[in-house]
């Protein structure tokens, strides 16, 4: 059975996850599948984790995932490597989900002058728990 893990208990998960290690590679293993393998994982590791489907105002689209943390509430986590031939030793970030707000990811742990661009603008986003 799963539960709500804190936020620092997503942090650790997360250090020890290596989604955000797999490759993105276009039409075999793209944001979708790295949202798929990180609930997977975190269920596996008794937490409770959301897929969440992004659409953005320019058609565009996007996965992550979230946790109801028990003590930081809902937060929203892209473990999506989208950066080919480097990049920060773990790519893992938070993100803030508001409809009409830009969607840019923060890297969590030390990303090295790392950073990530803004994606578009969220049109809509709906969490799915199962």
């Amino acid at each position: 059975m799963q539960k709500n893990p804190t936020y620092q208990e997503v942090l650790n998960f997360l250090q020890t996850d290596q989604t955000d290690k797999c490759n993105y590679v276009l039409d075999k293993f793209v944001c979708a599948d790295f949202a798929e393998q990180v609930q997977n994982n975190a269920e596996i590791a008794g937490y409770n984790c959301a897929y969440v489907d992004i659409s953005f105002t320019d058609n565009a689209g996007h996965a992550c995932n979230a946790f109801n943390t028990t003590d930081r509430g809902l937060i929203f986590i892209d473990c999506t490597n989208s950066l080919e031939g480097g990049g920060p030793y773990n790519g893992d970030c938070i993100v803030n989900i508001v409809k009409g707000s830009i969607y840019k990811p923060q890297y969590l742990f030390n990303s090295g002058g790392w950073y990530n661009l803004p994606m578009g603008t969220v049109k809509s986003y709906t969490v799915y728990w199962d």
